[in-house]
């Protein structure tokens, strides 16, 4: 006959992740933040400012006449990597603007937020998601509670105020 502690002693080791399984949670954190660290030490932030772009004009318009479509996809990547990394990215949005006009710009502004919210998305909820649960959990239920209730006009008004940081909203 087994007693109440050896029970709850094989829960305890059926329920604890392997140091693998742990360690597979945290590739997307690890990506995110390795990244970060290649482009800062390259010094690729230089080039998401006003003045480095100013210094940069002349070249960026030559490689996009040069080859367009390859051009708009870099733009869409360095700015799906500039949401992934949460570095505030409204200087890049009126650059696309500026670069590929309002049609182009405004596809490739869209696209890569689409794509650096769903990749800082995945990498949140697979990596610290719990933790980061127990630490904001009433935030996220309010959150959540206004997307019940209508969730096209609660997410218009999420994106719309500055009031709420844009990465912080993506997690969320």
């Amino acid at each position: 006959m087994t007693t109440n502690t050896e029970i709850a002693g094989q829960m305890e080791t059926e329920t604890k992740p392997t140091a693998l399984q742990r360690v597979s949670k945290l590739w997307p954190l690890a990506l995110i933040l390795g990244g970060l660290g290649i482009a800062v030490s390259q010094g690729w932030h230089n080039y998401l400012t006003l003045e480095g772009f100013s210094q940069n004009i002349g070249w960026l318009d030559a490689q996009i006449s040069a080859n367009f479509a390859l051009v708009l996809a870099g733009y869409v990547a360095i700015y799906a990597a500039a949401t992934a990394f949460m570095v505030p990215a409204s200087f890049l949005t009126i650059a696309g603007g500026v670069l590929f006009g309002l049609a182009f710009g405004t596809f490739g502004t869209v696209f890569g937020a689409t794509v650096g919210a769903t990749a800082l998305f995945i990498a949140a909820r697979t990596s610290i998601g719990e933790s980061l649960r127990s630490v904001v959990g009433p935030f996220l239920d309010k959150m959540q509670a206004g997307f019940n209730e209508d969730a096209l006009s609660y997410m218009f008004a999420l994106r719309l105020i500055p009031a709420f940081p844009f990465a912080v909203v993506n997690i969320a």
